[in-house]
C-alpha cells in the first residue's frame, strides 16, 4: 500500500499556468494515499527498471542542434557524410561522390557538376560558386533519364517557391550535418491572430517569431530550436518551453 507520496517533478504543457500545476501536485499528494492502491513489489521494480533504462535513453540522445542555414532565396543544400569519396561509376563511365546523397560528378578534375530540380549545375571547385550549366556534355545527358526514375532526381533541391521551374540561386556544400532554412526574398512575417506570434509567410519552412521575446522559433524533423536572429546560433528547445501562445495557434498551422 502507498502510505505516502512526495511528487519531486511533474511536467505540462506550456500552457499550463504554475497555479494550476502546484494545484494539481498538492491533490495527488493528499488524495492518492487515501486511495490506497495496491502495487506488487514485481510492479514497482519494473517501473524502477523502466525509469532508470529511459534516463539512460536520454543521455544518448544528442541535443545538439545541427548547423543551421538561413538564405532569402532558393537555395540548394548538398550535403557531404565528410570528406568527398570519389568512385567511377562504371555504369556512367564518371567519376562521382559516394558519401552523398546528391549527385555530384567530377569530369578532367577541372569541372563539377550537381544534378538537382532536374538541371545541371556546375563549378569549377566542388565548393562552387555554382551556375545553372547551359552547355553539358553529352556524358551527363546520357544519364539523365537514369537521374530522373530514381530518389536522386532532387535530392537537395525540393522548389517549393511560387515559381517551380525556376533553378536554385546557390549551393550550399557542407560535409557536416546541416539543416537549410530559407525564404524567397527578405523574410516576410504575418501575425497570428489572438497571439504575439508571427510566422514566415514566403517560406517553405516553418518559420516563427514571439514578438514579446523577439526570439525566433523553427521546427525542423520534429524538433524546436530558438534564436535571437536567423542568421545565428540556434539552440535546442523542449516543446514544454515554448512560449504559451503556441498552444493558441490555429490547427491550420499545426
Amino acid at each position: 500500500l502507498i502510505q505516502s507520496l512526495a511528487i519531486t517533478d511533474i511536467r505540462f504543457p506550456a500552457s499550463f499556468k504554475q497555479e494550476s500545476v502546484k494545484e494539481i501536485e498538492s491533490l495527488l499528494e493528499v488524495n492518492l494515499p487515501n486511495a490506497s492502491p495496491e502495487l506488487s513489489r514485481k510492479s514497482i521494480q519494473e517501473s524502477l527498471k523502466a525509469n532508470k533504462d529511459r534516463e539512460s535513453l536520454d543521455k544518448s540522445l544528442s541535443n545538439t542542434p545541427p548547423k543551421v542555414i538561413y538564405r532569402n532565396q532558393p537555395t540548394m543544400l548538398v550535403l557531404i557524410d565528410g570528406a568527398p569519396v570519389w568512385k567511377k561509376n562504371e555504369n556512367w563511365g564518371l567519376d562521382a561522390v559516394v558519401n552523398s546523397p546528391n549527385t555530384i560528378i567530377r569530369i578532367d578534375d577541372d569541372a563539377y557538376y550537381i544534378f538537382g530540380s532536374n538541371r545541371w549545375y556546375t563549378a569549377r571547385d566542388l565548393n562552387g560558386p555554382y551556375q545553372e550549366a547551359r552547355n553539358v556534355p553529352a556524358s551527363l545527358r546520357n544519364i539523365e533519364s537514369t537521374l530522373t526514375d530514381s530518389d536522386k532526381t532532387d535530392n537537395g533541391f525540393d522548389n517549393e517557391f511560387s515559381d517551380e521551374n525556376a533553378p536554385a540561386k546557390s549551393i550550399i556544400i557542407s560535409t557536416e550535418p546541416a539543416e537549410l532554412i530559407q525564404t524567397n526574398g527578405e523574410a516576410n512575417f504575418n501575425p497570428i491572430a489572438n497571439t504575439s506570434l508571427m510566422y514566415v509567410e514566403n517560406s517553405p519552412n516553418d518559420i516563427f517569431m514571439d514578438v514579446n521575446s523577439q526570439q525566433y522559433y523553427i521546427l525542423l524533423s520534429g524538433r524546436w530550436y530558438s534564436s535571437r536572429t536567423l542568421q545565428g546560433n540556434w539552440k535546442s528547445i523542449g516543446a514544454d518551453q515554448l512560449p504559451e501562445d503556441f498552444g493558441n495557434i490555429p490547427k491550420i498551422f499545426r
